[in-house]
């Protein structure tokens, strides 16, 4: 080895399916599902988020790509503090947030290699 690291590739269109196939669900899945996405969402904000906030880092303060970015990962901190719901309901509420969140960087991280695209938050 050289003494650098190098990250292996991050696949948000696998990551944003798994987000988006949550989050279309028309009836509540049970318990276990709903926590094994849970697991999967918080694994892909932890690749994402440090990603995107390096490529936030790099761009002037004033730029609104990188204030979106900054925006979206704001909000995905907040859903990632949020304590566990009560009920398989409000569980369920919980964890599409975070699947909401799982889209938006990845929304994000697709939108940073094309310059002046902004993608909604």
């Amino acid at each position: 080895m050289n003494g650098t690291t190098t990250r292996r590739p991050f696949i948000t269109g696998i990551t944003r399916a798994g987000a988006s196939l949550f989050l279309d669900q028309r009836t509540l899945p049970r318990y276990g599902v709903v926590q094994s996405f849970e697991a999967d969402f918080r694994a892909a904000l932890a690749e994402l988020m440090p990603r995107l906030e390096e490529l936030a880092a790099e761009r002037p303060d004033d730029d609104t790509a990188a204030e979106a970015v900054r925006v979206a990962l704001a909000e995905a901190r907040d859903r990632l503090s949020e304590q566990e719901a009560p009920g398989l309901q409000g569980e369920f509420v919980r964890v599409k947030r975070l699947a909401t969140s799982v889209v938006h960087m990845c929304e994000h991280l697709d939108g940073a290699q094309q310059p002046g695209h902004v993608p909604a938050v």
